[in-house]
C-alpha cells in the first residue's frame, strides 16, 4: 500500500506562478508542483541549497491537487525604483500585475 500526505492550503490571495514573459508573470489557480515541492522541503527542513537532497525529495513523491475554489484574478499594482550610476535621481517603474 502508498504512503500518501494530504494537506489543504487555504490562501484567498496566493498566487501560484507561471512563466515569466517579458514584464509580465501570470498565476495559476492552483499550486505548482514545484510549489508542492518547496513546501514540503521546507517542512522537513530541507534549505533551497540542500540541491542533492530536493532532487532526492523530487524523485521520490507524485503530486495530485483537487481544486475546490479557484477563486477570481486580483490584479494589483507595483512599483519600483532603481538609481541608475552617476544618476541625480531614481526611476521609479509602475507596472499593473
Amino acid at each position: 500500500m502508498q504512503s500518501y500526505l494530504l494537506f489543504r492550503l487555504y490562501g484567498p490571495m496566493a498566487a501560484w506562478g507561471d512563466t515569466a514573459v517579458g514584464e509580465f508573470r501570470p498565476s495559476h489557480d492552483h499550486p505548482t508542483r514545484t510549489a508542492t515541492l518547496g513546501l514540503v522541503a521546507a517542512a522537513l527542513g530541507i534549505r533551497r541549497d540542500q540541491e542533492e537532497t530536493l532532487l532526492s525529495l523530487d524523485r521520490s513523491f507524485n503530486v495530485a491537487i483537487r481544486l475546490d475554489a479557484p477563486g477570481e484574478v486580483l490584479r494589483d499594482y507595483h512599483t519600483t525604483r532603481c538609481r541608475l550610476p552617476n544618476a541625480k535621481s531614481p526611476i521609479t517603474h509602475a507596472r499593473m500585475n
